[in-house]
């Protein structure tokens, strides 16, 4: 998934979210989630701000709807300033790269 590991590559807000594997087990409790894998029955444990990224790992959801949604939701920057968009699409790119590595998302069809 070389698209995810390049920021670059997601600047462009049009395009869509990378697919979850399908199968994966989902079990939320209190804003926070925990991930079992079908294949390999490894466990995940997402916090809140992992959680509403992975929520958006449909094939559909535009990457800017994702990063508004954890500018927004989780206000990262400092609390005295507006929400950074940078970065939030930072963060994005890292957890979006973290579940590429773990095997929780569909590989791209090149």
């Amino acid at each position: 998934m070389a698209i995810i590991s390049r920021r670059e590559s997601l600047i462009d807000g049009d395009m869509a979210m990378p697919e979850r594997c399908p199968g994966i087990r989902e079990f939320v409790f209190e804003g926070e989630a925990v991930l079992i894998h079908p294949k390999s029955g490894h466990l995940h444990l997402l916090n809140a701000e992992a959680l509403l990224t992975w929520q958006r790992c449909d094939g559909r959801t535009r990457i800017s709807e994702a990063t508004d949604a954890i500018q927004s939701g989780l206000r990262i920057g400092s609390p005295q300033s507006e929400p950074n968009r940078d970065q939030a699409l930072d963060r994005l790119c890292q957890l979006l790269a973290l579940f590429a590595a773990r095997g929780l998302l569909k590989e791209e069809v090149k």
